[in-house]
């Protein structure tokens, strides 16, 4: 039942490097009651290594070189989050 109410996996997955850090940005979830976004970052082998905490469908992560792959899902109001992490590598 926990999986029916959870966010659904995210799209539109945006890794971009620029001056000053990496600018990550996804397509909003569709559903209703989303509260926030955990985006998750780290080498390949230890991929969820940090993690942040967003409201908004964006961030820039100052610590994320060429080759950090990057995932992110959404959290639901209550705190359920979504059941699939999108990915990326950073380039």
């Amino acid at each position: 039942m926990a999986m029916a109410s959870a966010p659904s996996r995210l799209a539109g997955l945006k890794v971009e490097r620029r001056p000053g850090g990496t600018a990550v940005s996804w397509t909003p979830a569709p559903e209703t009651g989303v509260g926030s976004y955990v985006v998750a970052y780290g080498p390949p082998g230890n991929r969820f290594a940090r993690q942040v905490t967003v409201t908004e469908p964006r961030v820039t992560l100052p610590d994320a070189p060429a080759g950090m792959v990057v995932s992110v899902r959404a959290a639901g109001e209550g705190g359920l989050q979504g059941w699939d992490w999108v990915r990326a590598v950073v380039k």
